[in-house]
This record gives structure tokens, sequence and C-alpha cells, in this order.
């Protein structure tokens, strides 16, 4: 179900209760305009407007407000309020009122613990001290927190305004002339890739990424009850796949997007085409999968099985003349999922792991693999020689890249990572992280809805180069690009990390 269906119950816009204050105070909305990361404020219209006070103007630090300019906040009964620059990216939510504000209003000095970046503010010291207007705390838009602190740009000018930006990375949002139904765009060869609804009838889309406003349909997807559908990278090329059909009455489609902006079918059915030397391999996935699903097809559809025609196999890779996969006997309810190689010249097949294994990885001359009874990451040569445990358990999910191993928790849902010959060290604490993505220069890391972010990128060094408090439906990376879509708000928005 499309996240885009989920109704969110609750918003969070009061960042601290109010236990006293000091006194009353008189605060104005400015007579000037206000920008903030290139968007005008309407402040005439705004729930929680900026205003004026000692000549200074204050910031609403609501939720939003607060993501939007790159700050989180955090309330706690013993240490009170902590303000902290996070370089976090969040929509502009404007929380627009039908009637118009007044210009004066009263508000009252916070008389509880703040601290900034670590630092203790003592507000009744404060020459422009924070304050409480309708329940939501504002700070000052001094030089000491604006620049200081939070590291924006800061201009004023008494003809155009007071014009602030804390972003460094620019992130646009975009329209699209039909509206994508899965949540899920692909930015490929200088346009963007999408799926539309029109008249019962779904189709692909493309639209120029320096001009979204005009689009072009380039195919409509065969088959019935049409379900999900998605964008991947396969073999340096983009393609698009969804399902047709009811469970096992129905298949997959498989389309190719050409670099000339065409579309190319591809293959559909429960099936996977792998190319070896002069031969087709055919391999066979999906509900109606079974024993002897890894075969050549011959003429008049004869098979020519690969390995041993019992076993059911999960293909992995060919390396040389040896394909690595993993398999078992479904007759057998003894036998366990293990990971063999099989010679591509003999025919013959040979058991490699001695555990129970699914998933695995080949880097250089070594296979990682994880065993889902003991939760623990194996490590052995090609030929399964050395096997060696790597990770000691509690490994739910991983992936690994070179010699860095990342891994989700499975009892705290917490990514890790660990390279050879050191420690396991948390890379991002408290957070449920569903995947990891690892590309050749980011490891994007994508979190559960009630998580402080949407999605997190981090460097190859482990160090954040973006993240964004958005409700992500899904996202597309394309070299130094993230476009993400939002499922609240079902806005679009692409980011340059670099």
């Amino acid at each position: 179900m499309s996240k885009k269906l989920i109704i969110m119950v609750s918003i969070l816009f009061i960042l601290c209760p109010i236990y006293s204050f000091a006194q009353d105070v008189s605060v104005s909305l400015p007579r000037y305009s206000v920008v903030l990361n290139d968007i005008k404020v309407d402040n005439a219209h705004s729930k929680y407007p900026l205003v004026v006070y000692k000549g200074i103007t204050y910031f609403p630090m609501t939720f939003y407000q607060c993501r939007f300019m790159g700050i989180e906040s955090k309330w706690t009964d013993g240490e009170g309020l902590e303000i902290n620059k996070s370089g976090v990216i969040g929509e502009y939510r404007p929380n627009l009122i039908n009637g118009k504000n007044n210009r004066s209003y009263k508000a009252n000095i916070a008389d509880f613990n703040i601290k900034v970046n670590g630092k203790i503010i003592d507000n009744s010291k404060e020459k422009y001290p924070l304050i409480v207007l309708n329940n939501v705390t504002y700070f000052p838009m001094t030089w000491k927190f604006v620049v200081d602190e939070f590291g924006w740009d800061y201009k004023f000018d008494s003809k155009k305004g007071l014009y602030i930006k804390s972003r460094k990375l620019e992130v646009k949002k975009w329209d699209l002339p039909y509206e994508d139904i899965y949540g899920n765009i692909c930015m490929y060869n200088g346009y963007y890739y999408y799926v539309v609804n029109i008249k019962n009838k779904k189709y692909v889309y493309s639209a120029k990424v320096d001009n979204t406003k005009k689009a072009s349909k380039l195919c409509e997807l065969k088959g019935d009850l049409i379900v999900g559908g998605s964008f991947f990278k396969q073999d340096g090329e983009v393609c698009f796949k969804y399902h047709s059909g009811i469970v096992s009455m129905g298949c997959d489609y498989t389309y190719k997007i050409k670099k000339d902006n065409t579309v190319e079918f591809v293959t559909s059915g429960y099936f996977k085409n792998i190319k070896y030397k002069d031969r087709i391999i055919c391999y066979d996935y999906g509900p109606l999968a079974s024993d002897g699903n890894l075969y050549y097809e011959e003429e008049d559809y004869k098979r020519e099985y690969i390995g041993n025609k019992e076993y059911m196999y999960r293909y992995h890779k060919i390396i040389g003349d040896n394909m690595y996969v993993t398999a078992y006997k479904p007759g057998n309810k003894n036998d366990e999922n293990k990971i063999y190689k099989i010679n591509m010249n003999t025919n013959e097949m040979e058991q490699l792991s001695y555990v129970e294994a699914h998933e695995f990885y080949i880097v250089d001359d070594k296979i990682y693999f994880k065993s889902d009874k003991d939760k623990k990451i194996y490590s052995m040569g090609l030929n399964g020689e050395n096997q060696n445990v790597v990770i000691d358990g509690d490994v739910g999910w991983f992936k690994i890249d070179n010699d860095t191993i990342y891994y989700i928790s499975d009892k705290t849902e917490e990514i890790f990572y660990k390279k050879v010959g050191e420690k396991s060290k948390l890379l991002m604490k408290k957070q449920k992280v569903v995947e990891i993505d690892l590309r050749s220069d980011y490891i994007i890391c994508t979190l559960r809805d009630k998580e402080d972010y949407g999605i997190v990128v981090f460097d190859k060094n482990q160090n954040v180069v973006f993240k964004t408090s958005d409700k992500v439906e899904s996202y597309w990376s394309d070299e130094d690009y993230i476009i993400y879509n939002t499922y609240d708000t079902n806005n679009n928005y692409i980011v340059r990390l670099k």
C-alpha cells in the first residue's frame, strides 16, 4: 500500500511545554518582507507569523519551521529546551489561516532552561531574549544566533526587507503536469520518468529535467490489475518493473529505458535471462518457481538443467566459469539453504557454506554471507575455504562495500558499520533504519516512518552530507543528485549533494 494513503493523526508544533513566564511584552508583525531560503513568508495569514520585538525579527520554532531552516530542538522536563544546528532539510509548510493576523500581540519572556548548540543561555540577561507567543517559542534573529550559532547568510535592506538563507545545498521543488501514481520517479539522461493514470490506463511518461511543465507519453503498461511499480538500475541502464494480475495468476513485466528516450519491452513472467558466453540461462523465481529452476532453454522448449534439477536455486553471480548460487532440496524438510558453486563446463555442483545461508556478496576473492539462524555474518574464500565469523550475531540485514560491512541490528534496527580488522561502530544513534543503498560515493539510509528523518545520506567517510525530516515516499539517486517524493504532501524535490 502506498504511503500516500497513510493518514497522519497528529503533528507536533509545540516544541516546549510552558510552566512559568516573566513579564508580558508587546510584539508586532514586521512591516517589511521576509524571505527565508528563497521563499517569501506570508505573515499576514500565517498561524505562526514572524514578529518584531525591540526592533529585532523573531522566528517561530514550530516543528516544520525549524527543520526548514536546518535546526532541531528537543524538550525534556529536566533539561528544558535544547536548540541545535543540524543541517536537516525540511519542506516549507506555511500553515495559513483563513483570516488575517492582527498587527500586534502580547507575548511572554521565556522562563525555562535553554541551550543553543550545547551552550547555556541565561534568558533573563539576554538583551533580546527568547519569547513565547501562542504556546510557541520564538528566538531572536540577531547576529549572535543567526550567524554565529547557525551559520546562516543574513541580509537586511529597508526596501527589500530581511533575507536569510540557511542552506548550503540547493533543494528545488518541481511539479509535473500529471501526478505520478506510485510516488516513484527516476532521473536518467536529462529526463524524469514516472507512471501516470489516465482514464484507468497506466502509462510511462517522461519530462525534461530543465522543463518539467511539458511531459511526453512513452508507452502504455500491458496487462490488467496493474499493481506496484518501480524503476531500478541494471548493468548501467534504467529499467521499470511492475506486476499485473493476482499473485501467481499474473506476471511481472519489465521495460528498459534507452538513451534515446524510448522504451523497450524486455520480459514478462517470473523469470530472468542471464547471458553466458553464447548461451542464455533461464532463472525462474516467484510463486510458481520450483525445483530445477535454473536451466538453458533449448529449441522446442526443451531444458538443459544446470546443477542438480532436484534443487531450488537463487541465482547470484557468474565469475569465470563458475556460477555462485544458494540452493536447497524442496522435498527434504531437513535440507537448509546453503551456498553452492556450479562449474559451467562440467555441471559439477559443490557445497561451499557449512551453515545455513541466504543473501551473500562476493567482494574480490571473498564471499560474505549471513545465517538467519544465528544472525551472524561469515566470510570464506571462493572455494569455501577459511570460513570465519566476521560479525558475531544480531544482524538483521547487511550490505558490503569494499572493506566495510554495513548492517542493521536485528534487535534495535539501528545501523552499524565494521571495517576489516576494526570493531563495529554505530553509524546513526536511536534511528530505526529500513534499508541502506550503497552507491559509488554515498551511503543512503531509508528510515522508518516515525523516525526523525526520511532519508539520511553519508559519504564514504561516514559523514552526513544530507538528511531530510520530510516523509519520503521514494527516492532516486543519480551521481551527485537525489530526487525524492513526499507521501504526506506529494511534493517532488531535487538536491545536488556537491
